[in-house]
């Protein structure tokens, strides 16, 4: 039912207008509130059971506060170029909490999962065979490296279409 409201007619991602904070977007195509328990699951699910396109190998490197990522792309040449392609690090805090102090939620405490903290730059895919990319993040102040995870997703500019994710 949301689907007309959550892409254009070329399939191209949506342009927004005015504010709005989804609180869960899946493979960069479905974004939603993320109180619609029944719609995350099926598009969660939907989107588990679609093989990635391509295949990531990343690995990290810590020195004190600094990560290196190198992330080996493979099968990047069944990808669409002209959908421009880039790889993006994200550094997450696995679980945290908000007090909130005012408005419908005043008073709670939400807990959250996977919070991003830090982004690489999009780094542009060259989509020949085996190509490695690097990425050098800074861990978040006031964060430990366990409570830390490495994230490394490939998406289209021209669409935000995810075509594989993993996790470190």
């Amino acid at each position: 039912a949301r689907s007309g409201r959550l892409r254009a007619p070329d399939g191209a991602a949506p342009a927004i207008s005015g504010l709005y904070t989804p609180q869960m977007i899946v493979n960069g195509q479905i974004h939603f509130p993320g109180g619609e328990t029944e719609l995350a699951r099926a598009q969660i699910e939907g989107g588990a059971r679609t093989a990635a396109p391509i295949g990531l190998s990343p690995r990290a490197s810590v020195n004190g506060d600094s990560a290196t990522i190198t992330v080996r792309v493979t099968g990047e040449e069944r990808l669409e170029r002209s959908s421009d392609w880039r790889l993006i690090v994200a550094l997450i805090q696995k679980t945290g909490e908000t007090k909130v102090l005012h408005g419908e939620n005043g008073g709670e405490v939400l807990r959250e999962a996977s919070i991003v903290r830090t982004l690489s730059p999009r780094l542009p895919l060259g989509l020949r065979a085996g190509d490695e990319l690097t990425a050098s993040l800074k861990k978040p102040a006031g964060l430990a490296w366990p409570e830390v995870a490495v994230v490394v997703f490939v998406q289209s500019e021209k669409t935000r279409e995810v075509a594989a994710a993993t996790e470190l």
